[in-house]
């Protein structure tokens, strides 16, 4: 080969480069924009997820309040009617 076939081929060589450095510029810039919304989207699931679990706790406690509500009130039910008349333990 001569010098201009090399030179030639060199050309080549860096044009090629030189296109699949850009092309992994671009995608890397996407790929980029693509993670950061994907980050915003689970910020957003996280205080969904936040919500949620305060929701549920409420939801609990309130199970919780109930029950203990029947209790008592099914103690009450069973004591003798004279205690329920003087208010006696």
């Amino acid at each position: 080969m001569d010098k201009e076939e090399w030179l030639d081929a060199l050309n080549d060589d860096v044009r090629d480069i030189r296109a699949l450095t850009m092309a992994v510029r671009e995608e890397t810039k996407e790929i980029r924009e693509e993670t950061k919304i994907l980050r915003e989207q689970l910020m957003v699931m996280k205080e969904d997820v936040k919500e949620t679990k305060r929701k549920t706790d409420a939801a609990w406690e309130l199970v919780v309040i109930t029950r203990n509500q029947m209790h008592e009130e099914l103690a009450y039910l069973k004591k003798p009617i004279w205690k329920k008349w003087f208010g006696t333990n």
